[in-house]
């Protein structure tokens, strides 16, 4: 049925129960199942007071802008039992977006268009998922990211720390290992380091007394050899001439070295002492005049190996 014209209109099974047209608002207009086809409204149809409980809006239909662009668009699924609520609010509350329908779970997916990304209060999220174990990461600059946690410490970080305490005594005169006064450590990476702290308590019986840091059989962190001197790592505090009170103290000596053992072994380190001239006595943990009184010291030696992150 063609209408040109419709000023009062009344149709029945539900579709319009009263139409009021102006002139020529409705033109070439089809009325079937009390569906109304083809409807064009000369001006905008205010519904500020009218109450719309269920409308049906077409598979492909779309509520338009004021330009009569599309602005929300939808799309029809067969036998629908979800949908999306919205929800206004009071103040001091949030709007909310809701899945609602007749499953008892049901995700809410919002899917931009191609490589189209979710932004969210400014922060852009990726349109693709990560690899196993991935974690979400920022630039800084409101764009998220999936990326691989570092495995390990980063460099220049400590990994792990190994020390020994010596709290007995040890007396010697040529260069010789101190027992209990040594430690080992393996490394994870050939490229880490080892940061080696040694400190120790000793006396002489002379002046020519001196220590000396091994890595193994080798001499590490001595000085450069100069005639016929002696290369070690550190001497001791003896006077010009031994007096009686330098018998009657011990003195600290302590240092560090940051060593490349380049190795994924167990690597021992261990300090050396002894006199120079061969003679003389070097003792560690107590004074060279050790009398039983309470005037004599007991003391404690240390060394710590600290693997660092090449």
């Amino acid at each position: 049925m063609a209408i040109s014209k419709i000023k009062t209109a009344s149709i029945t099974d539900d579709a319009i129960t009263s139409a009021k047209i102006a002139a020529d608002a409705v033109s070439a207009a089809d009325v079937a199942d009390g569906t109304l086809t083809g409807v064009k409204l000369a001006t905008p149809l205010d519904l500020s007071s009218t109450v719309i409980t269920a409308p049906k809006i077409a598979n492909g239909g779309f509520i338009a802008d004021a330009n009569g662009n599309e602005q929300i668009k939808f799309t029809t699924t067969a036998s629908a039992v979800n949908e999306i609520t919205v929800i206004n609010s009071a103040t001091g509350s949030a709007p909310e977006i809701q899945s609602t329908g007749g499953d008892t779970n049901i995700d809410l997916k919002i899917t931009p268009k191609g490589t189209g990304k979710l932004v969210l209060d400014g922060i852009s999220f990726p349109n693709a998922d990560g690899s196993a174990n991935q974690v979400l990461q920022t630039n800084g600059s409101g764009v998220l990211s999936f990326g691989t946690v570092s495995s390990g410490p980063n460099a220049g970080e400590v990994i792990q720390v190994v020390s020994t305490t010596k709290t007995d005594t040890f007396s010697i005169s040529t260069f010789s290992d101190v027992t209990g006064l040594s430690a080992s450590i393996t490394p994870a990476s050939a490229s880490n380091k080892i940061l080696v702290i040694v400190d120790i308590q000793g006396s002489a019986s002379s002046r020519y007394g001196g220590y000396r840091l091994l890595r193994g059989a080798t001499n590490i962190a001595i000085g450069n050899t100069a005639g016929s001197r002696t290369s070690i790592t550190m001497g001791t505090m003896a006077n010009n001439d031994i007096t009686y009170h330098d018998f009657t103290f011990t003195a600290n000596a302590s240092m560090n070295f940051l060593d490349s053992p380049n190795t994924t072994s167990s690597t021992t380190y261990k300090i050396q002492v002894g006199n120079l001239d061969g003679t003389s006595t070097f003792n560690i943990n107590r004074k060279q005049q050790d009398s039983d009184g309470v005037t004599s010291q007991r003391s404690v030696s240390t060394i710590t190996l600290m693997e660092i992150k090449g």
